[in-house]
């Protein structure tokens, strides 16, 4: 198709995709409207649209994502191919030994809904019921000696300053009222603890000084952390490690941390992350971004760091799908995320997650990375803009993550760079209504073992700004990266049952979607693609990926023909 030239028959098929129209029969997850293994033939100026039956279109939350957007169903492929490329799965079995259901990866309103109800249950809790008592004490010592003589009771601080010359520990039941207290200290390895308690209520202090961890929580439920500002510390600012339910951290500062920011590790549930400042924290492993929902979980919960590697860029991983220890059904919403060495978000093997309006802005890794079995997060109105510059990163940073070798550009950053959002190794995730642009190394990038993901009605624009002589960079990428190095923790596939939707993919791309070698069965339709420099679609898989009513100024490779 020649550019610029768009007929009335594109017309018509835009007008289809903005009012949800699709052909098909009702399937299990949704409607389906192909058969493994036709052919598709490249888009023509004009094209006939047939108007099937069941055009239904709603809004209506209790129906399921793909049913009321009229898309295909997510197990598209025969059940011979769905056995062999896709059940033995790592990611797969994850889904099937945690024990969840399909089905609760479709109705994210529903589950958002359930958590904001049980986090609300939760919080009735903090009203101990108990007396105030004011604190005007300047040392850690005198505060520890009230917090203990006043148990279940308020603590309200009205002093300006706290010398932390010890850790203070926090029984249950206990409420602490800050009223914009600075506590700094010098050599404490935990400004604030708290071990196998429940309902603790941390509001409005200040930490700062030669402390390695702010406040941290071993195995709490019925958790809040709020108005608190945190900076500035030798590893990170709050931590809640092993199992929680019930836990709020809303409306803090967490800046200029040396080891990342907000670490969430082990089973904890039923939480909301919200309207935090997380900004200019250092530490480049993926386990240092900004937020972190990790499954690994050291036998010393005091020490995070007890499985990784000296330098704290790995852990020790036997298999991916063992691992069921998990952060699991958490509202990430309303935060700012910026400027941090490291990824904005990462979730490692972290399942049904909510990812919602969220501000990730330069980061020097990724904006998001779901990794390592990662499954059922649903992100939706986040912006991801201007992340995975790579210019923070040390030589040995690089070594790590096995790009030294490619070189630097001539402002210092690596010349292998890193998307906007990043998929490896996961299942079942829908991403809706996000803005990804003016990222270094590609807007949305599933690098490997990606399943059953739906991506739709997004804006994907100029994510190629680290295009150079070795690497340039996509709008959305289905891929199928080869490993690094040897390993068994995670499997190295092609991406699998992808649905690619109605996204806006504009501006500076290599090609707007590409589709890597053996990648199968994903379905790339009703896109709008304009002005990439090569191709609207470039599929170089020999394998059947459906590839229909896209509009472009550009044209299509497709090595499947």
């Amino acid at each position: 198709m020649k550019k610029g030239k768009i007929a009335v028959g594109i017309i018509i098929v835009y007008c289809a995709m903005v009012f949800g129209i699709y052909l098909g029969k009702t399937g299990f997850f949704g409607t389906a409207f192909h058969v493994t293994g036709a052919k598709m033939e490249e888009v023509s100026d004009t094209v006939d649209i047939t108007v099937g039956e069941n055009l239904s279109f709603t809004s209506d939350t209790d129906t399921d994502i793909l049913s009321r957007h009229s898309l295909p169903s997510l197990e598209r492929m025969e059940k011979g191919d769905q056995d062999q490329y896709v059940n033995n799965l790592q990611v797969i079995k994850k889904v099937e030994l945690l024990g969840v259901g399909k089905r609760d990866f479709l109705y994210p309103e529903i589950r958002m809904s359930d958590i904001e109800k049980r986090v609300n249950v939760s919080n009735e809790g903090y009203n101990i019921g108990g007396n105030k008592v004011v604190f005007q004490g300047t040392t850690s010592e005198e505060l520890q000696q009230v917090i203990n003589d006043n148990p279940n009771n308020i603590v309200d601080i009205v002093t300006d300053r706290i010398e932390l010359h010890e850790t203070i520990s926090i029984p249950g039941n206990t409420i602490i009222n800050g009223n914009g207290v600075k506590f700094t200290g010098n050599g404490i390895h935990y400004g604030f603890i708290c071990e196998n308690v429940s309902n603790i209520y941390i509001n409005d202090i200040c930490i700062e000084g030669n402390i390695d961890y702010g406040i941290y929580f071993v195995d709490c439920n019925d958790i809040s952390v709020t108005s608190c500002k945190i900076n500035g510390l030798l590893q990170k600012p709050i931590c809640i490690i092993g199992t929680a339910n019930g836990i709020s951290v809303c409306n803090n500062e967490m800046n200029n941390n040396q080891a990342g920011g907000l670490y969430i590790a082990g089973n904890v549930s039923n939480g909301i992350i919200e309207s935090n400042n997380i900004k200019n924290n250092g530490g480049t492993s993926n386990w240092m971004a900004g937020i972190v929902l990790t499954n690994v979980l050291s036998n010393d919960k005091r020490n995070i760091w007890e499985t990784f590697d000296d330098a704290h860029h790995f852990p020790y991983k036997e298999n991916l799908y063992a691992q069921l220890d998990c952060p699991h059904e958490i509202i990430v919403r309303d935060n700012r995320v910026m400027y941090n060495n490291a990824s904005g978000i990462y979730s490692d093997g972290a399942f049904l997650c909510y990812i919602l309006n969220n501000t990730v802005y330069q980061n020097d890794k990724e904006g998001i990375c779901l990794d390592y079995g990662t499954i059922g997060f649903y992100l939706k109105e986040n912006v991801f803009k201007g992340n995975g510059r790579r210019i923070r990163q040390t030589d040995e940073d690089l070594r790590m993550d096995f790009v030294l070798d490619a070189g630097r550009m001539e402002d210092g950053s690596a010349k292998s760079k890193l998307p906007g959002v990043s998929l490896d190794n996961t299942a079942y995730n829908i991403l809706e209504n996000n803005v990804v642009s003016n990222n270094y190394g590609g807007g949305i990038k599933m690098v490997r073992t990606t399943v059953r993901t739906l991506i739709m009605e997004n804006i994907v624009k100029d994510n190629n700004m680290g295009q150079n002589d070795i690497f340039h960079f996509f709008g959305i990428e289905i891929g199928a990266a080869v490993a690094d190095v040897e390993s068994t923790d995670m499997d190295f596939t092609p991406d699998y049952e992808n649905i690619i939707c109605r996204n806006s993919i504009n501006g500076n791309h290599y090609s707007g979607v590409f589709v890597g070698e053996e990648c199968y069965v994903n379905d790339i339709f009703d896109n709008v693609i304009m002005e990439p420099q090569m191709f609207a679609v470039e599929s170089i898989s020999y394998k059947f990926n459906s590839i229909v009513n896209n509009i472009s100024n550009a044209g299509i490779r497709n090595e499947q023909q």
